[in-house]
């Protein structure tokens, strides 16, 4: 008895010899098997094709299973010769575009939302697949973004453990302050200068005027060395138990020229996620953080671009003497260590974008936006793959990002 497929599934259908009707089992399509002998037609498909088309499909899951992918495609393309409706056939093209065997490498290999939905063969199977079938893609579809609401938790411990680390240094903080035995020393030279000034007025009157002088700047001095560090004692008070949101604005806001700004964000940073899980507020300090390390390079890019500039002009010096000579070798240092600082900045920065990714990413989860998960998740992916892998994130991920797409 020969082997017929449900003309709307593509399911076997079951009957015995003589029935009329034959009900798919999968889908309750009905099929007309009178004149089973002749061209039958079942959804414009020739009752005679079913058995060319089931076995094709066998064909093609088998290839597809040893991973022959282009033999597969040209057995996928004989099956929609045959019914260009074929939701198997899509199926199965969808596969080889992707690169997987079946189904379920979709959620094991991680493949990315939308280069899934937005293939042409996804939205064929989604036009002509049966209910099973439709139902089965959003399965994987909802596999794929409780998946993602998983990594989106192991990236909030990985950011918790990472900024607890820094909470804990933020206790210990301290600016470098100026000694105070160069207070000590300078406030002893400025007696003895007194001294000298008592002795000199009655016999030279410049001499007194000089020593005043110098008495009066050493006393600005030391009353700044002083101010300085009162002020800077104050801050590292402040930032020692700053545990509101405020107490951090008012030491970024305080009015000091202390090069102390960019730990002071990394406190408040970790005060927003551990205490707060304010991610959006964070994500703002980390862009603002971004663009002031683009500046950076920016500025340095240009440094980069005068100092090659004038090594170009140096050597272009027909009649070098040592004093050119030397000079080449100055600019040769200086852009070494141009070029060295800006690829220790570009490291930073990509570490900063780490980060930023990781935010927008669970921002993105808390939105239940999974296509700009999509993006983040490729920016963090290309990031690795350029092997900065500057937070563990290739060990945090391990089996779960290698496989990625």
């Amino acid at each position: 008895m020969e082997v017929l497929k449900c003309g709307n599934c593509g399911g076997q259908l079951n009957y015995k010899e003589g029935d009329s009707i034959a009900k798919c089992p999968f889908c309750g399509y009905e099929t007309n098997l009178k004149n089973i002998g002749e061209e039958t037609v079942v959804r414009g498909i020739a009752i005679s094709d079913q058995g060319k088309i089931s076995n094709l499909t066998k064909r093609m899951s088998l290839l597809l299973e040893d991973e022959d992918f282009k033999k597969a495609s040209e057995v996928a393309d004989n099956i929609l010769n045959l019914d260009p409706e074929n939701a198997d056939a899509y199926l199965g093209k969808l596969f080889i575009d992707l690169g997987i065997k079946n189904e379920k490498c979709i959620t094991d290999k991680y493949i990315f939302l939308d280069t899934l939905t937005e293939n042409k063969n996804y939205k064929r199977v989604i036009q002509f697949g049966s209910e099973k079938q439709k139902e089965k893609i959003k399965k994987i579809i909802e596999n794929k973004k409780i998946l993602f609401k998983n990594i989106s938790l192991t990236i909030k411990d990985r950011l918790i453990l990472s900024m607890s680390k820094i909470k804990e240094s933020q206790e210990t903080f301290t600016f470098e302050k100026k000694s105070i035995a160069c207070t000590i020393v300078s406030s002893i030279i400025g007696i003895i200068i007194i001294i000298i000034f008592f002795i000199s007025l009655n016999s030279d009157q410049s001499w007194s005027t000089a020593l005043f002088l110098i008495f009066i700047v050493i006393v600005i001095t030391n009353f700044k060395i002083i101010k300085e560090n009162k002020l800077k004692t104050q801050l590292e008070k402040k930032i020692h138990e700053a545990n509101s949101e405020i107490a951090y604005k008012q030491i970024l806001e305080a009015p000091n020229k202390f090069d102390s700004k960019e730990k002071i964000k990394q406190f408040y940073v970790a005060y927003l996620i551990i205490e707060k899980k304010d991610y959006q507020n964070t994500l703002n300090i980390v862009t603002e953080v971004v663009e002031e390390e683009y500046q950076k390079i920016k500025k340095l890019e240009k440094e980069i671009d005068e100092s090659k500039n004038y090594k170009v002009k140096l050597l272009n010096i027909i009649n070098k003497d040592s004093s050119s000579e030397s000079k080449i070798k100055q600019i040769e240092s200086k852009l070494s260590k141009q070029i060295k600082n800006r690829k220790i900045l570009l490291d930073k920065l990509d570490k900063i974008h780490i980060l930023k990714y990781q935010l927008e990413y669970i921002i993105a989860i808390e939105k239940e936006d999974f296509y700009s998960i999509d993006k983040q998740l490729k920016n963090l992916v290309g990031l690795i793959k350029h092997k900065h892998d500057f937070t563990g994130i290739v060990t945090l991920y391990n089996d779960k990002i290698q496989n990625f797409v």
